[in-house]
């Protein structure tokens, strides 16, 4: 059988533009899926709709005035009168054409220099410069870094610990679902990549199954959702996750999780021990090198009415400054 004749004696050329429409129309059909997309496609066919029908309108008009113009002339005087170009080499006689031309010049004002513009921005110069953004940031760490710790939100607690691990060397990487937040943090020199907190792909992008810790110090909600994708990937790893209600503490240790900090808890013991120090405990505020600097309640010990030269004496430690009733 003869190429040119095959399937349904299609020539040859016509059968490569028929895969090639048909493998455009997936293309494009796919794309329409788009939520952008499809807004942008029914601006533009409501648009499209709107020339139409005022062409149509001009026809029956110029008729009613004893003028005859070609369809194409309609198109061109729609179009020129809604960008207001408005050439004047076609126009109306009667009041009625000239308040349709008032109309037809009042709907371009709005939807081709006012709605157009915003609709282009919204509906692709934006995406396209989101697509840009998102082509950049960071979605995976390297393959060679492991025993790291996985955090999932920045805040000044968050700032706090990346000073520490990186402080004792600790490898780590912040997870954060906010694309310029990543972005922002990749500027600053912080180590953050993009991903959903809910999608295992992320944890997986992550290292979870080589790192020695993932700490989430987000909602409740999506504390839980969290432990269940890390768990759900490995059951080796650490994971530590904060509770700002008691009843989300068992949800959590459910979802795998090995431990349950109830921050709220832990700050109230804090201030009670520090009021009433009835344990004793040195708080340790901050190390440089091998020098410790801490504090401790002096309540019912050997210092309560001395002064500052006094217990100085009777330590064995520098002592620094007194707090006095907070102050």
């Amino acid at each position: 059988m003869n190429s040119q004749e095959s399937n349904g004696n299609k020539p040859a050329w016509a059968l490569s533009f028929q895969k090639y429409f048909l493998q455009l129309l997936k293309r494009t059909s796919v794309k329409l899926i788009d939520r952008n997309s499809r807004a942008l496609l029914r601006f533009i066919l409501t648009l499209g709709t709107l020339v139409t029908s005022f062409s149509i309108i001009f026809q029956l008009l110029m008729a009613y005035e004893g003028q005859k113009h070609s369809f194409i002339s309609g198109f061109y005087w729609t179009l020129s009168t809604m960008s207001t170009l408005g050439y004047g080499d076609i126009s109306f006689v009667t009041d009625l054409g000239r308040l349709y031309s008032i109309l037809v010049l009042l709907s371009g004002i709005i939807y081709m220099l006012v709605l157009l513009p915003f609709t282009f921005i919204e509906f692709f110069y934006e995406p396209w410069m989101e697509s840009r953004a998102a082509s950049r940031v960071r979605r995976t760490i390297a393959d060679e870094i492991h025993d790291h710790v996985i955090l999932t939100f920045y805040d000044p607690v968050v700032t706090a610990l990346i000073s520490k691990l990186v402080q004792f060397d600790y490898a780590y990487v912040l997870v954060l679902p906010e694309l310029d937040d990543v972005l922002l943090l990749n500027d600053k020199g912080i180590n953050a990549i993009h991903g959903e907190l809910n999608d295992p792909d992320t944890f997986i992008r992550a290292g979870v199954e080589r790192a020695a810790m993932v700490a989430t110090t987000r909602s409740d909600i999506i504390n839980t959702s969290v432990v269940f994708t890390a768990r759900g990937i490995t059951d080796k790893t650490l994971i530590i996750a904060t509770a700002r209600e008691e009843t989300s503490i068992d949800v959590l240790k459910l979802a795998g999780c090995n431990r349950v900090l109830d921050l709220t808890h832990l700050i109230a013991e804090a201030l009670a021990r520090r009021a009433i120090g009835g344990d004793k405990l040195t708080h340790i505020v901050g190390r440089i090198d091998d020098l410790v600097i801490a504090e401790v309640d002096a309540a019912r010990t050997s210092l309560v009415g001395q002064g500052y030269n006094e217990a100085q004496r009777a330590t064995s430690v520098s002592i620094v400054g007194f707090w006095a009733r907070g102050n």
